[in-house]
């Protein structure tokens, strides 16, 4: 897990070659995949995701925002 959010921190803040979509989705898999393995949920997983995007318009924030669940404002705090 740590490699995929690490992998996501970096193409967030502007790192990679030619980064596209389909690395950044790629990543968001790899991520969900090894949270399956270890038990944790893809909310908690998009909760993570979603403290890393600094903006919505970013490549990937837009990326990723249909892939990931709804905000929930009852898990906010």
């Amino acid at each position: 897990m740590e490699c995929a959010l690490c992998a996501l921190q970096w193409m967030e803040a502007g790192y990679g070659y030619e980064v596209s979509m389909t690395d950044v989705t790629d990543g968001y898999d790899a991520l969900v995949a090894a949270a399956s393995v270890s038990k944790v949920s893809k909310a908690a997983v998009d909760d993570c995701v979603r403290s890393l995007i600094r903006n919505a318009d970013s490549l990937v924030g837009r990326a990723l925002h249909t892939r990931m669940e709804p905000v929930r404002p009852w898990s906010r705090q």
